[in-house]
């Protein structure tokens, strides 16, 4: 299942916030899919995200400023251009709390991937991914941890007890390692540029240094290790996590991609059968295990910055899907609902294939 609403797109310059995410990425990645799969595996159906799920993850004084007056000024924070401005300038008919809405929505709809991935093992949704969003503010443009949110609601409502984060955007996932920092039951893998933002500082004892429970980083000129290197690092968090999670979920940004337009992402250079490989490998090491998997897309800039996103799903849902570079892959098909052949995740059995909450 793939959920796409033109409503939930991340459309950022209209409320005056200027970045290179292009406003119509999730749209092409729908038209693509929809010429090949047809209307039937997608669904618009999300869930509300209120004040008090943001309070899951944030502090008081964040959602305090969230949902009160000064909700402008997280805003230009959490855009903040890195020399002392932000990107975010105003000056269209969309005010700050619209933008609010427009994300708590976005986080909803990232709330209904997990859901449906517990139902039906696998749903990708064509937005979300705020990776970078702290405890105590937005930055790196993302206003909340939308991922965090909504694990900590399931969690909350005894619908999974354990999730893994399998960060795959070209930027290190550090404000899930920060919110995630010491916890029991969520484990998060970042394979990520090893030098470059948010790494770039000379102080390496902020908040953006705090680990993952594995990181992986990817140096200029490494990019025929990167499969390598991820497979050798799922093993190893099955390894320190004692068993399988409830729920996996991949931020699948496609900034690693060698035609991804953003200045800071050129440390990363992935052919676009290296994306391919990346998420098949990624997929198929999940489905092989029985767990369910919940997709987001994280980062991706320019104009062919949907094409990784949608050759994806096309080789899920149909086995076919495309090259980027007119190579191979691997051979995908359809997601089976082989999830009835139930496991004991470390000791922690569960049977979510009608999706029932935990005891």
């Amino acid at each position: 299942m793939i959920i796409y609403s033109p409503e939930l797109s991340p459309k950022f310059s209209e409320f005056g916030i200027n970045i290179p995410i292009t406003d119509d990425r999730s749209l092409k990645v729908y038209e693509h899919l929809r010429k090949r799969l047809g209307e039937n595996h997608f669904s618009k159906e999300s869930k509300l995200i209120d004040k008090n799920d943001v309070a899951l993850v944030h502090t008081p004084e964040y959602v305090d400023e969230l949902f009160g007056p000064n909700v402008a000024t997280a805003i230009k924070r959490a855009f903040d251009d890195g020399i002392g401005g932000t990107h975010y300038v105003g000056g269209t008919e969309k005010t700050p709390e619209d933008f609010l809405k427009h994300i708590l929505a976005q986080a909803g709809a990232t709330y209904q991937c997990m859901q449906n991935a517990l139902a039906y093992d696998f749903c990708y949704f064509l937005g979300g991914g705020m990776h970078h969003a702290m405890t105590t503010h937005g930055r790196g443009f993302c206003l909340i941890n939308d991922i965090m949110i909504a694990i900590r609601k399931l969690q909350k409502t005894n619908f999974i007890s354990t999730a893994w984060i399998i960060d795959l955007d070209a930027h290190k996932g550090d404000g899930t390692a920060q919110i995630a920092q010491g916890d029991k039951k969520v484990f998060t893998l970042s394979i990520h540029m090893a030098k470059g933002w948010p790494l770039d500082k000379e102080d390496t004892t902020g908040p953006e240094f705090i680990p993952s429970t594995i990181d992986i980083p990817i140096a200029e000129g490494e990019e025929n290790q990167y499969i390598k290197k991820l497979v050798m690092a799922l093993e190893q968090m099955q390894t320190i996590a004692k068993g399988l999670p409830d729920l996996a979920v991949i931020i699948d940004g496609s900034d690693p991609y060698e035609k991804d337009t953003l200045p800071g992402t050129h440390l990363m250079k992935l052919t676009g059968d290296q994306m391919l490989q990346r998420n098949m490998t990624v997929y198929e090491w999940f489905k092989r295990k029985c767990v369910a998997q919940a997709y987001v897309m994280g980062g991706g800039y320019g104009d062919e910055s949907w094409r990784p996103n949608a050759y994806f799903l096309e080789r899920v849902h149909c086995g076919g899907g495309q090259s980027q570079s007119g190579g191979g892959g691997h051979s995908g098909g359809h997601h089976n609902n082989n999830r009835n052949h139930h496991q004991n995740r470390g000791g922690h059995h569960n049977n979510k294939r009608h999706f029932h909450k935990k005891k």
